[in-house]
């Protein structure tokens, strides 16, 4: 007969189990709306000899004492560095000479004066910090953890990625989340659960999660694992490998008004823009498609290539034109996407400009007109996630053109989506390195980076580092950076979601999932229906149209954009109008300009898209790198100094950078 003292305790594990259900269905429906019928199948809680909760899985006892083991853990991890992983946010700090906007001159300086302030600092122990900003756990056993860390410290923000579905399913007859849940709210942050999925998920849901609280969490987060195993393993390797991603690419003011203004007066030259996929037909999809980038592997084929110049139709990537032409191999299509006018010089390098006017350019909306101009027939693409884009579109009433994903962060990125968008389903990629292998050859040795006018010996290679290792296309190792991984992220999304189209890497640089390997002369010949010329001739005049670009409705949207910029910027910046006297108080300051951003872009005047795409750029990164910046102060009064001279940096930056977008919003940019 079954204990007494073991009954109640079923009876109480089965209560905190409704307990638990109940507040997931309030708090977190589609997590309780996997558990309310769910059987477990694998892991499942015991009571053990002991008297203790414990996990039984494959017949064996998880924990001795799970209650014990987890205040054990938790004491190691409050006081053992080495086991409290954390991750930061931090910027590169570039040469004064290699700084073009005033957006990252800012954000050095704020970084700089912290280093002088602190430089006879012994560094802060942010644990040691009353409230944790952000905790990411990986893994929930029982829970016990959980708790006695909330019992210890003010946790903000709280996410838990538990891969089994049974463990947590175990963990909701232990403890009680409710209190746990609410403590987070009380400190105006969230609490997230992540569960049975991999950790490619976590993290994105992760990424998810911080869109929503702001980025400026991250400046210390807190990554505690609670056992071991093969996906929680994985799970801290992605982070360190990729998780860079969550503190990157988030554009800035500065940038936006290029946009704006090379968008504009792209659609006042009448160019052509990128039609919607389901607007025209390619008749010939399955013509092979190269996609030449500048990878240092493009030498090694440069001769096969011009060999074969006539079996394929040829695109260019930025740079990767200079290089081609210098092998008398002419590109079918040349695509760009930087915006910058400094682009401008870098064409200007190749010689025989009159050649340029034979090649079809197809370029981003947002590139410079003083560059396209320079090309035969310039052929636009809409750009998604940019302001200028965002007015645009807003005033295709007829929903006709593309603003394809996946464009960024390199030109190779950028041609690739194209010739998926225009409907190709048979690529090849050369010179797509996305690394190299040496950086005394980073990229071809005929384009512009190998010309001693433009740099100085070892110069181009000063500007890459060995910031990652990746497994090698063909095997072996490639350097590469965290843009190149950003890029070869992109592409593997991109190709996730368009199963249909085949594409074979030819390079030898990294490895790149959704792409099968090929060495070069290895590649079929398939006899084309049509001449080449008159093919794309055909395929361009139909995928892309000037049809309701006008001028004067996207002019009249981008200028009630702009006051209802300037009006959101007003609320948004009298929220730190006061005397901040701690990193605490800063916190819920940032998070109240978080939300106000987000509330008042759908009121605004003009495209609400494009005006939160205008600010919030750059509000994550001047919050982020404030509060990372905080952190190192361990004199409370010269840290209170510091926010309140940094929120005045902040301040005067967005309002001078708001009298930039007023003067230079339809003028060509100043960078």
């Amino acid at each position: 007969m079954e204990d007494q003292s073991v009954t109640i305790q079923k009876m109480l594990m089965q209560a905190t189990l409704m307990s638990n259900l109940a507040t997931l269905k309030h708090y977190i429906p589609e997590v309780y709306d996997f558990y309310q019928t769910y059987t477990p199948s694998g892991n499942e809680i015991i009571i053990g000899d002991n008297g203790q909760l414990n996990i039984l899985n494959n017949g064996e006892l998880v924990y001795d004492n799970a209650a014990e083991f987890a205040k054990s853990q938790v004491d190691g991890f409050c006081s053992d560095p080495s086991i409290r992983n954390y991750f930061n946010f931090d910027i590169d700090i570039r040469r004064d000479d290699k700084i073009n906007f005033e957006h990252e001159r800012i954000l050095k300086k704020l970084t700089t004066t912290r280093r002088k302030d602190t430089f006879w600092e012994k560094p802060n122990n942010p644990w040691q910090e009353d409230k944790v900003d952000y905790i990411f756990m990986i893994g929930s056993g029982l829970g016990y953890q959980i708790e006695e860390i909330f019992k210890r410290k003010a946790v903000c923000n709280f996410f838990l990625y538990e891969p089994s579905p049974e463990v947590f399913y175990a963990m909701l007859h232990a403890i009680e989340l409710k209190p746990l849940i609410e403590h987070c709210f009380s400190n105006a942050g969230i609490f997230k659960i992540t569960i049975g999925f991999g950790p490619e998920t976590a993290l994105n849901n992760l990424h998810v999660s911080l869109l929503q609280q702001g980025h400026f969490n991250i400046a210390r987060m807190f990554v505690y694992k609670h056992y071991e195993s093969e996906t929680t393993d994985k799970m801290i390797a992605l982070l360190k490998g990729i998780g860079h991603r969550l503190s990157q690419g988030f554009g800035f003011m500065e940038d936006e008004i290029i946009g704006i203004s090379h968008g504009l007066s792209n659609v006042k030259s009448k160019y052509p823009f990128l039609l919607k996929p389901d607007l025209f037909n390619n008749s010939e999809s399955d013509r092979l498609v190269l996609i030449a980038a500048n990878g240092p592997s493009l030498d090694h084929e440069m001769a096969m290539i011009k060999k074969r110049k006539d079996d394929f139709i040829i695109v260019s990537c930025g740079t990767t034109l200079k290089a081609l032409l210098a092998n008398d191999i002419i590109p079918d299509i040349h695509v760009e996407m930087e915006r910058t006018a400094g682009m401008v010089p870098w064409i200007e390098n190749i010689p025989d400009q009159d050649r340029l006017k034979d090649i079809q350019i197809i370029a981003l909306a947002t590139v410079c007109p003083a560059v396209l101009e320079k090309f035969k027939s310039p052929k636009v693409i809409n750009k998604l996630y940019d302001a200028g884009g965002y007015i645009i579109s807003d005033t295709d009433k007829k929903n006709l053109y593309a603003s394809p994903d996946k464009m960024n962060p390199t030109v190779t990125n950028c041609a690739l989506t194209l010739i998926v968008s225009l409907g190709f389903k048979n690529v090849y990629l050369i010179g797509t390195d996305l690394g190299f292998k040496s950086l005394d050859h980073h990229h071809s040795k005929d384009s512009i980076y190998y010309d001693e006018v433009r740099f100085k010996p070892n110069e181009s290679s000063a500007l890459y580092k060995k910031e990652l290792f990746e497994k090698g296309n063909f095997g072996g190792d490639v350097y590469t950076t965290r843009t190149f991984e950003q890029s070869k992220g992109g592409m593997e999304l991109l190709l996730e979601h368009n199963k249909s189209v085949s594409v074979y890497n030819c390079s030898d640089g990294v490895v790149i999932k959704n792409t099968k390997p090929l060495r070069f002369d290895l590649i079929p010949t398939i006899t084309a229906k049509t001449p080449k010329s008159e093919f794309l001739l055909d395929l361009l005049s139909n995928s892309f149209s000037t049809e309701q670009l006008d001028y004067s409705s996207i002019n009249s949207l981008a200028l009630e954009t702009i006051e209802g910029i300037k009006v959101i910027l007003d609320k948004l910046l009298s929220i730190t109008d006061k005397d901040i006297k701690s990193r605490d108080e800063l916190r819920l300051l940032f998070s109240l300009q978080y939300q106000v951003l987000f509330e008042e872009v759908e009121n605004c005047k003009g495209s609400s898209r494009a005006a939160n795409l205008y600010i919030q750029g750059s509000l994550k990164y001047f919050q982020a790198t404030i509060m990372t910046n905080v952190y190192y102060y361990n004199d409370l009064d010269k840290r209170k100094d510091y926010i309140n001279w940094a929120i005045k940096m902040m301040k005067d930056h967005f309002y001078s950078t708001y009298t930039e977008l007023l003067e230079y919003y339809n003028k060509p940019a100043k960078v």
